[in-house]
């Protein structure tokens, strides 16, 4: 018999792009850089002391719209460049499906303390052709003069989809953003990347990906109804809450400091592989009652538990199952 496995570990301390052509209602070109959770985190704050206030109705708001037709871009990514000019304040980033529209379009609301620093910031294109894929790029036009001052701005971000499964790809790197995928009309994605240096990650009922990474280093994690083949969790301090509707590969949850809940309703395959670790807090797993499993947990800080609401009896254990370091198998004898 095939066995999948579950290890749950709590431990302590913790492109050149080719620039062509597209569809768009503003701007232009520009250099891809990868952005990692640590520097989207950096730009959310000053280096020199200097803090934004808080976005009011008295900030000026510029909106930018893009379309993005369907017969040239499969794939959509997001990002917002880091720079010690601009300080990011708490925005929100929503992903809604309306099929009464004919092309997907993003719609960029860009909140300005100083109605002046617009004129340093743009929202520019780039494309890889080769994969049908568009950047949207949040960056700077160039430098301001002055070496100490901070843009304070905030950005909203709306994308709405023409149709449930009009993208295979879907990005989102935004630095100080609460990102929510709205799971209503049951979009589907090959790939969905959300990442934010300090907000929560939602996605509500029935969002389907083949491959799904949720990163967050400060803020919690939501999941409902979440379909998926490979699912990627991760936050530095923050609760994970993961109601997985259907897996079909490997879950793997982090958490530096939190809990993380994770309920599997369905687990298909025979190699699946589910890894969560947190350095300061619980973790409890759900199983699906036709899952046959090992399992290893260990924990330093916390507790780890396993179970299974219609059959506890599948669980046996190998030794106490008191101990910090519990393992055992899920299968009718």
């Amino acid at each position: 018999m095939m066995m999948n496995a579950i290890v749950i570990d709590v431990y302590q301390n913790g492109l050149l792009l080719s620039v062509e052509p597209c569809i768009i209602t503003a701007s232009s070109s520009v250099e891809l850089e990868d952005q990692s959770t640590t520097a989207l985190l950096e730009s959310t704050s000053s280096s020199n002391g200097y803090w934004c206030p808080q976005p009011s109705d008295s900030w000026e708001t510029v909106t930018s719209e893009f379309t993005v037709p369907a017969s040239i871009y499969k794939g959509l990514d997001i990002q917002q460049k880091t720079s010690k000019y601009v300080n990011f304040q708490t925005g929100y980033a929503n992903v809604v499906v309306d099929d009464t529209i004919d092309e997907t379009t993003v719609r960029f609301d860009v909140s300005f303390y100083n109605s002046d620093d617009q004129d340093f910031v743009e929202i520019r294109t780039e494309e890889r052709k080769s994969d049908g894929l568009l950047f949207l790029v949040i960056d700077l036009k160039h430098p301001h003069p002055v070496d100490n001052y901070r843009i304070c701005l905030k950005v909203d971000v709306t994308v709405t989809l023409s149709s449930a499964s009009v993208l295979n790809t879907l990005a989102l790197s935004l630095p100080n953003e609460v990102i929510t995928v709205h799971g209503d009309d049951n979009p589907v994605f090959s790939n969905l990347v959300l990442r934010t240096a300090n907000g929560h990650i939602t996605t509500t009922e029935f969002v389907t990906s083949d491959s799904v990474v949720l990163s967050t280093a400060n803020g919690g994690i939501k999941t409902s109804g979440l379909r998926g083949n490979n699912i990627n969790l991760s936050t530095a301090n923050g609760h994970i809450d993961a109601d997985v509707d259907s897996l079909s590969g490997n879950l793997i949850g982090s958490s530096a400091n939190g809990g993380i809940d994770v309920n599997i309703a369905s687990i298909s395959g025979t190699s699946n592989e589910v890894n969560l670790s947190t350095s300061n807090g619980n973790i409890d797993v759900s199983l699906p009652d036709a899952f046959e499993t090992s399992f290893d947990l260990s924990t330093v800080v916390g507790r780890a538990k396993i179970q299974s609401n219609d059959h506890p009896e599948k669980i046996h254990y190998k030794g106490s199952h008191k101990a910090r370091h519990i393992q055992g198998y899920y299968e009718e004898l």
